[in-house]
């Protein structure tokens, strides 16, 4: 059997495609399981506080989101004394809804133990696309429950939808963000 020059050169070109296509691909998998697997559990289930802002073991976050959310919710901290804090989950531990699952983690991270006026936290369920918002007393005022549903129904519901999850968390933090400090280049929806 005779193979032709053209055909060697353009089998070498896909195989080589697909060498580099695979190591990216391992090593976005790598990053991604080493984001997962650095999260630790108590007896009960419930994730401890390891100093992080995003706790992404839904995987709804790419590296790349993950990193700058991460960077964005420290910033907001670190400018403002904001503490802004997100956890994805894939399923649910048995919980059975994600509003006592994200009340219990508020509670076991002592979130609101200084009297904090301004502490959030967002729970969002890859598995059954539902998200929680627990607040402070003081955020409460402000992050209406009403003002909350608007901005998922309108940014984080649309983003879930076309399948870009870690935008849709992305923008919804920003707009709660935005609405939080009066940054309204951070806000995309109409109060």
């Amino acid at each position: 059997m005779r193979i032709k020059h053209g055909f060697l050169k353009e089998l070498f070109m896909l195989t080589l495609i697909a060498l580099c296509t695979a190591n990216v691909f391992s090593q976005d998998m790598a990053v991604e399981s080493t984001i997962m697997h650095k999260y630790k559990r108590d007896q009960q289930g419930l994730y401890e506080w390891n100093g992080s802002f995003v706790y992404d073991q839904g995987t709804m976050l790419s590296p790349k989101e993950h990193r700058e959310l991460k960077s964005f919710l420290q910033n907001l901290y670190d400018t403002t004394g904001i503490q802004f804090a997100v956890m994805t989950v894939y399923i649910l531990d048995g919980k059975p809804n994600v509003h006592e699952y994200a009340e219990q983690h508020f509670k076991k991270w002592k979130m609101d133990q200084n009297g904090d006026k301004n502490v959030i936290l967002v729970v969002a369920s890859n598995a059954i696309s539902e998200v929680e918002v627990i607040t402070s007393d003081g955020a409460k005022d402000i992050l209406t429950k009403k003002l909350c549903n608007k901005i998922f129904s309108k940014v984080y519901d649309n983003a879930f939808i076309d399948k870009h999850r870690g935008e849709g968390i992305t923008n919804t933090v920003k707009n709660m963000v935005g609405i939080l400090t009066n940054d309204d280049s951070l806000v995309t929806i109409k109060k």
